[in-house]
C-alpha cells in the first residue's frame, strides 16, 4: 500500500485507473463470473477514493455497484449514452462530494453518441469534479477518464485533443486542478503522450515525490510476468496539472489466485492546492 504524506493539510487523495477487461464469455480468462470478486477486491483494497475504470459493460457496472456500496458509479455506455456498449465509469467513494459530472464522445460531435469516421469504435471520456467532505470551499479536483483507440496513433491524438480542449476551458473555470488518466493504448515514447505533455500535463510517474513502485508495464495480456520489466507495455497513465502534487505512484500487481484483468491497475496519491 502506498504511503501517504505525513501532513494532514491538504488531505491526500488516492486515485486509481484500472482497465478491468470486458466480460468475454468466449474466453475463460476474461469471463466476468470468474473475475468479479477479484476485481472488486482490487478496488476495495486499493483505498482509492476515485477509481477510473475502462472496458466496463452494463452488467459489470451493476455488479460493481452492488459489490462496492461505498462508491457511486458514474458513467454511460458509449454506444447509446445509456447502457449499450463499453463504459469508462468513475467510482467515487462516499467521503467525496461530486460537484458535477458527465460523459462526452471523443469525436467531432462530442455531445452525442458518435465516433470519428475512421474510428472502428466510439470512444468516450467520463469526467467528474469532486471535493473531499470538509475540504476548503473551492473548485475541487476535475478528473477525466479516457480509453483511446487501440489501432491508430493519429486517431488517438485527435481523440485526446477533444479532452485537452475541454480541460483547458475547465482550467479557467471552475479551476485548474485536474487529473487525466485511463488506458491511452500508447506507450511512453508515443506521439499521443508527447501531445499530452505539450498541452500542459505532467506525468504523475515522473512528478512523484517518491520513487514509482511496481511493474514497469501495465498491459500483460493475462501473463502478469510479461509486463514486469517492459516499459513499452505501460499504456495506462495518469497525468496531472494545476496545483496537483503527486506524492506516490504505484503500478499494482494483484496477488489473488484469479488474475483480475489483462491490465495492472495504477494508483497515485495526490493532494490539491486550493487557490487563494
Amino acid at each position: 500500500m502506498l504511503d501517504e504524506p505525513a501532513s494532514a493539510a491538504p488531505a491526500p487523495m488516492r486515485i486509481m485507473t484500472f482497465n478491468i477487461k470486458f466480460d468475454d464469455a468466449g474466453d475463460p480468462r476474461a469471463a466476468w463470473a470468474g473475475r468479479r470478486a477479484a476485481v472488486a477486491g482490487v478496488i476495495r483494497n486499493s483505498g482509492a477514493g476515485v477509481v477510473a475504470l475502462q472496458e466496463v459493460l452494463a452488467g459489470q457496472r451493476d455488479d460493481l455497484a452492488a459489490d462496492l456500496p461505498d462508491y457511486t458509479v458514474l458513467g454511460v455506455g458509449r454506444d447509446d449514452g445509456a447502457r449499450a456498449g463499453e463504459a469508462t465509469p468513475l467510482l467515487i467513494r462516499s467521503d467525496l462530494t461530486v460537484l458535477n459530472a458527465g460523459t462526452f464522445w471523443l469525436s467531432a460531435t462530442p455531445e452525442a453518441p458518435s465516433r470519428y469516421t475512421d474510428g472502428a469504435l466510439p470512444r468516450i471520456c467520463t469526467w467528474a469534479r469532486v471535493r473531499a467532505h470538509g475540504a476548503p470551499a473551492g473548485p475541487g479536483l476535475h478528473v477525466w477518464n479516457v480509453h483511446l483507440d487501440h489501432l491508430d496513433e493519429s486517431l488517438r491524438r485527435r481523440q485526446l485533443a477533444v479532452v485537452h480542449q475541454r480541460a483547458q476551458t475547465a482550467a479557467r473555470a471552475p479551476g485548474p486542478a485536474q487529473v487525466l488518466l485511463g488506458d491511452f493504448n500508447a506507450g511512453p515514447g508515443s506521439a499521443t503522450l508527447t501531445d499530452t505533455r505539450r498541452a500542459g500535463w505532467e506525468e504523475a510517474r515522473r512528478a512523484s515525490r517518491t520513487r514509482p513502485a511496481g511493474p514497469a508495464g501495465t498491459f500483460h495480456d493475462w501473463i502478469p510476468d510479461a509486463a514486469l520489466a517492459d516499459a513499452d507495455a505501460r499504456i495506462d497513465h495518469v497525468f496531472v496539472r494545476g496545483g496537483v502534487t503527486v506524492h506516490a505512484h504505484e503500478t499494482l500487481q494483484p496477488t489473488s489466485a484469479v488474475i483480475p484483468s489483462d491490465h495492472f491497475p495504477v494508483v497515485v496519491v495526490v493532494d490539491v492546492t486550493v487557490p487563494a
